[in-house]
């Protein structure tokens, strides 16, 4: 990834001030993790054009099973946010794994927006 943009930079830097991880920043691929009450890392990832972050976890492998059943559960789940607060459960098309995923549209967003919606994600997070 090019360099990051300032309004990327600024944005996880405030973050990490609520997060109280002063240096958090974006690697050179523009991502970074965090880790939640020391069970739940979240990785964080900003698009390529910068306009969007992605908020992803992974759910536990203890969590999955491979029936119709438990895919049914997922996308009920989903279904207009009801159970995900607007995010949703997706298969990584690489690893197979199910992730609970949360695109941050950065047009215009206040850091305080991305705090109130991080918070959201993660309470999201840790209710599943």
């Amino acid at each position: 990834m090019n360099s990051l943009s300032k309004a990327s930079e600024i944005i996880i830097k405030d973050l990490g001030q609520f997060l109280n991880l002063p240096n958090l920043t974006f690697g050179p691929k523009g991502t970074c993790q965090v880790i939640i009450n020391k069970d739940y890392p979240i990785n964080i990832e900003v698009t390529l054009d910068q306009s969007a972050l992605y908020f992803y976890w992974t759910v536990p492998y203890y969590l999955k099973s491979t029936t119709g059943e438990y895919y049914q559960f997922l996308l009920q789940a989903n279904c207009f946010g009801r159970e995900t607060n607007d995010a949703y459960f997706a298969l990584d098309e690489k690893s197979d794994q199910v992730m609970l995923t949360y695109r941050f549209q950065m047009d215009d967003q206040s850091s305080q927006t991305l705090v109130k919606v991080f918070q959201k994600y993660v309470d999201t997070v840790i209710y599943w």
